[in-house]
């Protein structure tokens, strides 16, 4: 008997987290079956730059309750800073992935980096978030950058993407699914 393809809402337009997303999902097709990926404009309600962990958190998780609506999962994706001792800043950005399978929740998280000093700055000072931040400084001229190759493709001299970043943080997450004996987390009923 075929699985019927799993409904899966994700809370956000950007094409930079839809492709993230369909490369984390694509990944592991073999064990989950076939997905169909429904992206919806659903807000973070956090600041536009999530200036904590917790912050980026909660706007993953309320891009995914946004997008659960008549679907079997839903994602959130939400990028933002986090406190970092001993970073020369004192913060990293990261990506954080939240899944909502109806009950229970999974996460995944993204490598952290830091960004310039001078933008974090302008961050903190001017209260923009870091694409602004790096477009006023100076840094760049690229507009939106996180709905293109993103602020990590300019700080890595193109080597990682922010599409990169999505997907690792997705995969981070998925892999409770890829689990389910382990995690107790399922995408799917049984």
């Amino acid at each position: 008997m075929k699985q019927r393809n799993l409904s899966v809402g994700l809370g956000s337009l950007n094409p930079v987290k839809i492709k993230g997303v369909t490369d984390a999902l694509n990944e592991i097709k073999d064990i989950i079956g076939e997905c169909t990926l429904h992206p919806v404009g659903a807000s973070s309600n956090v600041s536009e730059q999530p200036m904590t962990l917790e912050d980026t958190i909660r706007g993953a998780k309320n891009r995914a309750l946004g997008a659960h609506h008549r679907h079997d999962v839903s994602i959130g994706v939400e990028s933002g800073l986090m406190e970092f001792s001993g970073a020369k800043t004192g913060y990293m950005d990261t990506t954080v992935c939240a899944i909502f399978n109806g009950e229970e929740w999974a996460f995944g998280q993204s490598p952290g980096f830091e960004h310039p000093q001078k933008v974090i700055n302008y961050v903190e000072s001017h209260e923009v978030d870091l694409d602004t931040a790096f477009l006023e400084t100076g840094l760049i001229t690229e507009q939106r950058a996180g709905y293109q190759r993103g602020l990590i493709h300019h700080l890595s001299d193109g080597r990682v993407s922010r599409q990169d970043l999505v997907a690792f943080a997705v995969r981070m997450a998925l892999m409770q699914a890829t689990k389910e004996d382990w995690f107790g987390f399922f995408l799917r009923d049984s």
